[in-house]
């Protein structure tokens, strides 16, 4: 009777085994909205409204990484949402206007986000595509670590991208013509 038992409890082991690691867990994260770093962004002014766009069409979960039996997806649209409020937050910190309805527009579409898992740290890498309304484009690449947590690593890496993009010459041009 204890063998027959015991057997079936190995079973049962065995399978919720394979299950578990064919099943994985997945999980959506959205970068949240955080200050720029103190000095990464010059002084400028501009004088003229602007439009802060989310160009971004895809809504489909984007994988930036897995880890053992759990994968982390983004939806870069709603990234690309935060880069918006960002880059919207410093541009009215330093006195420009916002307003969707303004002809000057910059369009952003955050492009990928993907992690790596280091001995101590996890890292974030994001890249964000900015267009200005006269057709210049640039590619803005984030880049952060973290020892806590892939979330902290994000939210880091995105706002340094947005950060490079106030940093473009031909961008700050821009808002200040």
């Amino acid at each position: 009777m204890k063998t027959s038992r015991t057997a079936a409890m190995t079973r049962m082991a065995i399978m919720l085994g394979v299950w578990a690691i064919f099943s994985g867990c997945a999980h959506n994260y959205v970068a949240r909205q955080v200050t720029l770093e103190k000095g990464t962004v010059p002084a400028f002014t501009g004088t003229k409204a602007v439009a802060v766009l989310n160009v971004q069409d895809s809504t489909e979960p984007f994988l930036m990484g897995q880890m053992g039996i759990h994968s982390y997806n983004a939806n870069l649209h709603e990234w690309t949402d935060t880069a918006v409020d960002m880059l919207e937050k410093e541009l009215k910190d330093k006195g420009i206007s916002v307003s969707d309805g303004a002809k000057r527009q910059l369009k952003l579409t955050v492009k990928r986000a993907n992690v790596h898992w280091g001995m101590v740290k996890v890292r974030c890498i994001t890249d964000l595509k900015v267009e200005t309304g006269d057709g210049y484009s640039n590619d803005f690449t984030g880049d952060a670590a973290s020892g806590w947590t892939l979330f902290k690593a994000c939210d880091r890496a995105l706002a340094r991208a947005v950060g490079e993009a106030l940093n473009d010459d031909k961008i700050l041009k821009y808002l200040a013509d």
